[in-house]
């Protein structure tokens, strides 16, 4: 069974370590390393790639949403069994019902929570709000174990 990465810097590892797996990952026109991915991207002639600008400064770093591919959209019929699945999105893109199907196919089901509390602002700065205020509320109970960050970890019970 191959173990469903959506991460490109997750499927890097894999790739190095002899693994099998299988990526499932969004982008859209103008995304412009394809030809350096190990792995095949379902590419959106219609949508730009979800695209961020950062703001660093020596106190925080802010970021603005300039575009956003279309979400990952999968059914059972298109989601292969699995030992272990991983769930890595930016922002919003793995909708609950993606989430759901995932779930039902795998055994073990691994999320990065950045991708379910990252939401914008009126001005596209992006903000984390806390997990139950979100529309993903539910999708973080289908996790086994959910990777999180110092910062992030402030935002989920």
């Amino acid at each position: 069974m191959l173990p469903k990465i959506y991460s490109w810097k997750t499927e890097n590892v894999l790739y190095g370590l002899d693994i099998p797996y299988k990526v499932i990952s969004h982008v859209g026109y103008d995304f412009k390393y394809l030809s350096k991915c190990f792995f095949t991207s379902f590419l959106f002639k219609e949508s730009k790639t979800t695209r961020f600008i950062n703001y660093i400064s020596t106190l925080s770093r802010r970021q603005k949403i300039v575009d956003t591919c279309a979400p990952i959209m999968l059914n059972t019929n298109n989601i292969c069994n699995s030992n272990i699945s991983i769930v890595s999105g930016v922002m919003d893109e793995v909708p609950f019902s993606t989430i759901k199907n995932i779930r039902n196919k795998s055994q073990i089901l691994i999320g990065d929570i950045q991708g379910f509390i990252r939401t914008k602002n009126l001005d596209n700065d992006v903000i984390n709000l806390h997990i139950k205020d979100t529309a993903n509320s539910e999708s973080i109970l289908k996790f086994d174990y959910i990777k999180t960050n110092e910062e992030e970890v402030n935002f989920i019970d």
